[in-house]
């Protein structure tokens, strides 16, 4: 589902993850993949976002093409890469 995250996923399609257990690279990105079918990822505890939309081509520090997902940038500096299809949720 993600790069070295765990969480809960509830029979509903939601994940539950705190932002303190995302694990970013070293150019503080996250990239959620989304092979088990969720619908929707919720960020607990997680710090305004500042910028959002969908990537232009882009390859993260390990290698992942994230070109097209969507994406959160939050005031901390940490990016969240996501399909487009999956709702993100902050809390």
């Amino acid at each position: 589902m993600a790069d070295a995250v765990n969480g809960a996923q509830g029979g509903d399609g939601l994940i539950a993850l705190s932002i303190a257990d995302l694990l970013p690279d070293a150019q503080g990105e996250v990239v959620f993949l989304n092979d088990a079918g969720v619908s929707a990822i919720n960020i607990l505890g997680a710090q305004p976002v500042i910028g959002s939309g969908i990537s232009d081509h882009h390859t993260t520090a390990q290698g992942i093409d994230v070109t097209g997902m969507a994406y959160s940038t939050f005031e901390t500096g940490l990016t969240v890469y996501y399909p487009s299809d999956v709702t993100l949720l902050l809390t």
